[in-house]
Formats: structure tokens, sequence, C-alpha cells
């Protein structure tokens, strides 16, 4: 419904190509044949993923990759789909706030959700390698992948290990390659389920659509 829309609207940008990904529960598998294909079948200089269950506005997608130029990686900050526990899918640093408002500097962040995320090549380019990444099925077009990019594992925490998702692990494996991760505190993206879910609604009932500040 309103994803689709937004994705039309987008594809009216002369230089977007659009290649969806689909049919594999393997969440990481899927990103990282995206990614390979991004690498390997094209020369553009960003990669922008999009999950099928945001709703966006295309000109954040121009902002967001034009970022992504200078910034390496750039994510917009989404919630998770709940009505009572709204939190933040993407992980800011201890000491760095983030004002949600109308500025749209990027500000650095620790782990970025690849709901909206937009990652410039050459952070891929370096991270394929490192000695433990390898092409699997390098000799089919329509499935081979670069393993040990978005693979998940597990880092220390201040309670014990963290078991990083495959987007955060991606992330977490840029940053050790020199590369730095940042939100983009302008943009607005709904998360959609039975219900839109928005920054907003990290306070229920949720307040008018102004600037917050989360740390």
């Amino acid at each position: 419904g309103e994803h689709f829309e937004s994705i039309i609207r987008m594809l009216r940008y002369p230089n977007i190509t659009f290649a969806p990904e689909w049919n594999d529960a393997l969440i990481e598998r899927a990103r990282a044949r995206s990614m390979t294909r991004f690498l390997l079948e094209s020369e553009a200089s960003i990669w922008f993923t999009v999950d099928g269950d945001i709703v966006f506005d295309p000109q954040d997608v121009q902002m967001i990759c034009e970022q992504a130029l200078t910034h390496d990686v750039v994510a917009a900050q989404y919630v998770t789909r709940s009505r009572h526990l709204c939190t933040p899918t993407s992980t800011q640093l201890d000491d760095v706030p983030v004002i949600y408002g109308g500025d749209p500097t990027p500000v650095p962040i620790k782990w970025a959700a690849t709901g909206f995320l937009a990652v410039h090549r050459r952070v891929f380019e370096k991270i394929v390698k490192r000695g433990d990444v390898q092409l699997v099925q390098p000799n089919d077009p329509l499935r081979r992948y670069y393993d040990q990019v978005f693979t998940p594992f597990t880092v220390p925490g201040p309670n014990g290990p963290i078991g990083l998702s495959e987007d955060y692990a991606m992330c977490e494996r840029a940053r050790r390659e020199g590369f730095t991760i940042h939100i983009n505190p302008a943009i607005r993206v709904g998360h959609v389920g039975q219900y839109m879910y928005t920054l907003n609604d990290m306070n229920y009932p949720p307040p008018e659509n102004l600037a917050m500040t989360l740390t």
C-alpha cells in the first residue's frame, strides 16, 4: 500500500536503479545478496536499502544518499512496532545526544538499522577484503553473495555479551574498518503494521510532531 506508493514516487528520479530482493527467509543472506549485486553488477556509488514495511518521502532518499557520499553510512531513525513499548531501532552513542528536529546534519551513532539506510560503496569494498570474507556460490549470479558482512555475531557489553542483528553486525564491521555511522535526525519515516509507527509514538499518547532529544 503506502510503501509501494513511496517506491513508485522514488522511481521517478532518474539516478535510481531499483533492485528488489525477496523470497529468502534468511534476512542476512537477502541483504548480502543485494549488497553483492550492488558491488559486482553496478557502478553505483551508494547502496540504499528500504524495508517493505517503511513509508517514506522520496526526497529523503535523495538527501540521505547524498550525505552518504561524505559520511560513509547514514540512516533514518524509526521505531519498533509497539504502541506501548515503542523504541528506536538504531542505537545512539552513549555520550552523543540526538535532537530529532529540523536539522538534517548527520549525527554519529553506534549502530544503524537497515530499514532506511544509505552506505557508500567504499565501505563494502573494504569489508569484503577482510580475510574472513568469501564469495559464496560464486558461479551463480542469482545466488552468490559475500558472507561475513551481514552475519550476526556477539560483542562485549556492560552486562555480558550482546548479540548483534545483521544490520548492527554490518555497522560494527564498518566501524572496525575505520568508517563512521550516522543518523539524519530530520528524516521522518513510518513503520507500518496494523498502524504506522513514528518517533512520536515513543511517548504515549503520541504528542504533536515536535522536536525531541534522545540520549
